[in-house]
């Protein structure tokens, strides 16, 4: 028998975890209030566009350029080649040790796209909100042979560059994470990712 598995489509906050995010701390260099349809074509004057370069991200066919595809590449395989962002106390070394902290030993800083969103005044079908308009490819959640838990696989072929799905999950602080831990000591299907909410 197959262990169940709960499918979210959205990110979830444990009861514990303080998320606090106000709309009223965004301001307008954060979203493009004086578009009215498709960013991606007048990108010089798009303010979300300008947070990615000055340059769509996207192709007219809404996949992800060659070009940004290459540079996330060359930064996963080499990354001290790249910039490296230190912290004053590190939520990873914190994660590890409470009472007394490593120095930050360094996170990569990482390309992402800036997409228009709800408060932009492009249209809901502008060519720079490819995430937003979901899952476009048929898509299998299956358990994996070798025993590593469940899995997800494309059920067709899917171009180089193209969204497949957002990866959420539960947000929990760290003692919550913990807890989990000691409690799940077999369960080898868990997957945890620390994110710094400074």
């Amino acid at each position: 028998i197959l262990p169940s598995f709960h499918y979210m489509s959205q990110n979830v906050i444990s009861h514990n975890a303080n998320v606090v995010f106000s709309l009223n701390e965004i301001g307008e260099k954060d979203y493009c209030f004086s578009c009215h349809s498709d960013c991606s074509s007048v990108a010089s004057s798009c303010n979300c566009i300008q947070w990615n370069r000055g340059e769509s991200p996207y192709t007219s066919n809404g996949l992800v350029s060659e070009e940004f595809l290459e540079e996330c590449i060359s930064i996963a395989r080499s990354p001290q080649k790249h910039y490296l962002r230190y912290c004053k106390e590190c939520p990873l070394e914190r994660s590890k040790n409470e009472d007394m902290l490593d120095p930050c030993k360094g996170h990569l800083k990482r390309k992402f796209i800036k997409e228009c969103w709800t408060k932009c005044g492009c249209s809901r079908y502008c060519g720079n909100r490819v995430v937003q308009q979901g899952i476009k490819y048929n898509l299998q959640v299956f358990w994996t042979p070798e025993g590593k838990g469940w899995g997800l696989r494309t059920l067709e072929e899917i171009p180089k560059g193209a969204f497949v799905c957002e990866y959420v999950g539960e947000i929990l602080t760290n003692a919550e994470l913990h807890k989990r831990n000691l409690r799940r000591s077999n369960d080898k299907h868990s997957y945890s990712v620390l994110l710094d909410t400074d």
